[in-house]
């Protein structure tokens, strides 16, 4: 999976976005350590590896020209995002947005992280999807 990503190119304004959505992300996750502490803690290490990657990257990259993100760095990024929006929307993490959920509309924390996602080429398969073959 990791070696078949497709690498993306991004900004380095897109590329400090996707940081930071991967350190609400951490904030949340923490949040859920008492409650399910092994994927609470699966998805923290797999956040600081995507932040690691991202800021070795960003510190490479003097002269703010956009960079490439491909192999781990893209892989966990994609599947931390991905996994966040899915714990939201699904009730199984608490949201910090304080805003009313309504079903099938996504609140502001929901719909800023999914668009941080599309900025690393990811996005979200919604459960009653067909599948692509099945269209």
């Amino acid at each position: 999976m990791i070696a078949q990503a497709e690498p993306v190119t991004i900004t380095v304004p897109d590329a400090g976005r996707v940081v930071a959505a991967l350190g609400m992300v951490c904030k949340l996750a923490t949040d859920e350590v008492d409650k399910d502490p092994a994927d609470a803690a699966g998805i923290l290490t797999d956040a600081a590896d995507a932040i690691v990657g991202l800021g070795a990257l960003l510190k490479s990259n003097g002269d703010a020209l956009p960079m490439t993100i491909g192999g781990r760095t893209l892989v966990y990024s994609r599947t931390v995002l991905t996994r966040a929006v899915e714990r939201l929307t699904t009730g199984a993490w608490m949201c910090t947005c304080r805003e009313a959920h309504q079903p099938g509309k996504p609140c502001t924390l929901v719909s800023g992280l999914t668009a941080d996602l599309n900025v690393v080429g990811g996005w979200l398969t919604m459960a009653e999807e067909q599948r692509g073959d099945d269209r």
